[in-house]
């Protein structure tokens, strides 16, 4: 205990630097775990959490047999996967790239234009989106019309509404992704360089043989950490792109709990879903980290 507090003393400013966090956490992470009891809950707000009825795996059982469980696994998956890897690959060849400028000013300023559309709200996103591509007054339907073609439904169209999404989503954070491996990059030895340039090698090669297998750890530790999202797909964007029309491609996990849980008040339903989506998570997790320890050697945990 005398080493403990000693400890406590002499680290007491990092303490309080982490102490907002951790206190985001516990109260916005932690304390609402406490909810997922509904999930086995016939759940009623005229009853205390505690006093609703039991019904086990009832609502688990629904969702596994229900006529939608494919359909939003498969299109949360496949969503996520679109986004984790193009939006990967683009932010790693960007840091390559910006990485190659030699004019300072003009490196901060596409550093600069390429972080802005992360600060672009997802609603002016979308406005945006739904502007150009209006079937009407859209500048791309115009343009496909001008050059002889015929108009297409962006928006209503399954063919067109994923590659929509994706793309938006790799505009607006493949800058922002970046940030990490440019960070990665600067830490790498110069001497590297400067021994491969007497070697005789151009700046693709330096790249291709210095460059990417020094940030190689980043990319496998980012890629870990993706995939333990990849049953998370966040229901706004979605929520304001997609329809009716849409819903065989763009129904995903995150909005059908909105339908069941906010619109149709199957609370327990909802909860049970959310939490099946986050065990997932961790069994993806979990899985990724242990392939990537056998086959790289690195690993998050």
């Amino acid at each position: 205990m005398r080493n403990f507090r000693a400890k406590v003393k002499r680290d007491r400013y990092v303490g309080l630097i982490a102490l907002p966090g951790f206190l985001y956490l516990l109260i916005f992470n932690c304390v609402p775990m406490a909810g997922i009891i509904v999930a086995f809950q016939n759940f009623s707000f005229r009853k205390s959490i505690f006093q609703n009825k039991w019904v086990g795996l009832k609502w688990f059982t629904k969702f596994f047999h229900s006529i939608y469980f494919t359909r939003v696994v498969r299109n949360t998956l496949v969503l996520n996967a679109l986004v984790l890897f193009s939006g990967m690959l683009f932010s790693i060849l960007l840091a390559l790239f910006l990485n190659e400028f030699k004019n300072q000013r003009l490196k901060k300023f596409c550093q600069s234009a390429t972080y802005f559309p992360h600060f672009v709200s997802v609603v002016v996103l979308v406005g945006i989106m739904t502007r150009m591509f209006d079937t009407t007054t859209g500048v791309v339907n115009t343009a496909i019309a001008a050059l002889g073609g015929s108009k297409v439904d962006f928006f209503n169209s399954n063919v067109w509404i994923r590659p929509l999404y994706v793309a938006s989503s790799v505009w607006s954070g493949a800058g922002w992704g970046s940030i990490i491996y440019m960070g990665a990059i600067t830490a790498v030895d110069p001497t590297l360089y400067e021994a491969a340039m007497i070697d005789g090698c151009d700046r693709f090669k330096q790249m291709l043989h210095i460059t990417l297998p020094s940030v190689k750890p980043v990319i496998i530790t980012v890629l870990i950490m993706n995939i333990g999202k990849m049953m998370n797909l966040g229901a706004t964007k979605v929520l304001l792109m997609y329809n009716a029309a849409t819903y065989e491609t763009m129904d995903v996990i995150s909005t059908f709990v909105y339908r069941t849980g906010i619109t149709q008040g199957e609370y327990g339903y909802a909860t049970a879903i959310g939490l099946f989506n986050s065990v997932v998570n961790i069994l993806l997790l979990v899985t990724a980290n242990y392939i990537s320890k056998k086959t790289t050697e690195v690993g998050v945990f």
